[in-house]
């Protein structure tokens, strides 16, 4: 190597403060000495402020070799934050990108990012080679870059990079639900059903994301998300009757009972659930609907012969008269059962022996 041309790379680097990037001479000639005319021209070509939190990509031998470093390194110059720097000094090194037809494009959309949550999720599906390697990447970036939340952003970046997501014959029909969601609540989870193996396999999955899209709020929205990717309930046969009343629940209240009731094996292994659905989507109250919510889920009610009679006084009740009497009726059916448990047989009982076997 010419003394001019070490020279010139000695003052770029003390121009931006990269000799800190070394631990002594030795070690910076090293690298100097192993630079290609290539990687020495471009060296040489930088210009632009460079912050700390960005400056020692100048040093990566990757990045001075890439083919697209004129095109990076003044991204990286421009970058409005660290954040936005980072992520694009990731991706300018990155393989799967580099070797990719999308890496100008992706790059300039991580330059260009809304928002620091924004520039991330760009960031990383622009390095993930599932994605890469999916008709899906260019389309999918855009939706990120777009996104009016980043919360939005957050859950269009995870479905972009999901391989059962990428799999799948819904994936970009999903990705424009979650896209056009109404709330982040409704983002959320409309994500988690996008990315979850049973549902995408159901045939429920489809009509399932479209209940939680248009779903009357967060909470109706957050109940038939958990009850979407509930494999008890995709392989019962009361999945798609009780999403659609909870959808069409009253109160969030009664949406979540119902939720909780779809999801509950108790409940779906007895002959009770769907008429106990019912009862609880008709419930008179928020108060009446929890009562039977409740009992809808209590194993020792579904599997007494009271159960049915129960849950239909529970729903005529009024509420002033409801929870004292429903307790004192559970109160009294566990003395009951406990003391049918505990009698002895062919024993004489009497009072007080009754009284010992209800104290134990």
């Amino acid at each position: 190597m010419q003394s001019n041309i070490y020279k010139k790379i000695l003052e770029q680097i003390i121009k931006y403060n990269l000799e800190s990037n070394f631990n002594n001479m030795e070690e910076l000639n090293e690298l100097v000495f192993s630079l290609n005319k290539v990687q020495i021209n471009n060296f040489l070509s930088i210009s632009g402020t460079f912050n700390n939190n960005n400056k020692e990509i100048l040093c990566n031998q990757k990045f001075l070799s890439s083919k697209y470093f004129q095109h990076d390194v003044k991204l990286i110059a421009n970058a409005k934050n660290d954040t936005i720097a980072e992520e694009l000094g990731y991706t300018s090194v990155d393989n799967d990108s580099l070797q990719s037809k999308y890496h100008e494009s992706d790059t300039e959309l991580i330059a260009s990012a809304k928002s620091d949550a924004i520039a991330i999720q760009l960031g990383y599906t622009s390095v993930d080679n599932d994605s890469l390697q999916s008709k899906y990447h260019e389309s999918d970036m855009k939706m990120i870059a777009n996104a009016k939340t980043d919360t939005i952003a957050i859950q269009l970046g995870y479905t972009s990079v999901d391989n059962d997501s990428l799999q799948s014959k819904y994936h970009e029909s999903d990705m424009k639900m979650i896209a056009n969601a109404k709330s982040d609540a409704i983002a959320i989870q409309l994500g988690i059903a996008s990315r979850d193996n049973d549902s995408l396999n159901s045939n429920y999955h489809k009509s399932d994301m479209e209940l939680i899209a248009n779903a009357k709020s967060d909470a109706i929205a957050i109940q038939l998300g958990y009850t979407s990717v509930d494999n008890d309930s995709l392989q019962s046969k009361y999945h798609e009757s009780d999403m659609k009343m909870i959808a069409n629940a009253k109160t969030d209240t009664i949406a979540i009972q119902l939720g909780y009731t779809s999801v509950d094996n108790n409940s779906l292994q007895s002959k009770y659930h769907e008429s106990d659905m019912g009862m609880i989507a008709s419930a008179k109250s928020d108060t009446i609907a929890i009562q039977l919510g409740t009992t809808s889920r209590y194993s020792d009610s579904l599997n007494s012969k009271y159960h049915e009679s129960d849950m239909e006084l529970i729903a005529k009740e009024q509420v002033s008269e409801l929870s004292q009497k429903y307790l004192e009726s559970l109160n009294m059916r566990k003395k009951v059962e406990q003391m049918l448990n505990n009698i002895p047989d062919n024993e004489e009982v009497d009072s007080m022996s009754l009284q010992r076997i209800l104290k134990k």
